[in-house]
């Protein structure tokens, strides 16, 4: 199954901040894009992610169990990069974003 990976990105900030508003503002969007990505990734895997209740967001088991797989895909992706650097050589990967959300974060 194919996500986006800003809809990834998007979902891990606002778990891990607890807010789309904080969310939005750590990934430089709007709130609005925020709820959009995650509404398109929660229609994509046809699963609730977060429970919304006014001002408030809390993850779900589900949500819960993705946001503990992709935080761990992204700090692997980031100790790779750091152990990269400090050997003094510098690696930049381009894809699609496509093709990142399917083979490189996993």
């Amino acid at each position: 199954m194919q996500v986006s990976l800003q809809a990834l990105k998007a979902f891990e900030s606002a778990a891990r901040l607890g807010s789309f508003k904080l969310a939005a503002e750590e990934l430089s969007l709007t709130p609005t894009a925020i709820s959009h990505h995650i509404t398109n990734l929660e229609s994509r895997l046809n699963v609730d992610l977060f429970h919304r209740q006014v001002r408030k967001i809390t993850l779900t088991t589900t949500g819960e169990r993705l946001a503990g797989a992709i935080s761990e895909g992204f700090r692997k992706i980031e100790d790779a990069l750091d152990e990269i650097t400090v050997n003094g050589n510098v690696l930049r990967v381009a894809s699609t974003s496509s093709f990142a959300a399917l083979l490189l974060i996993p």
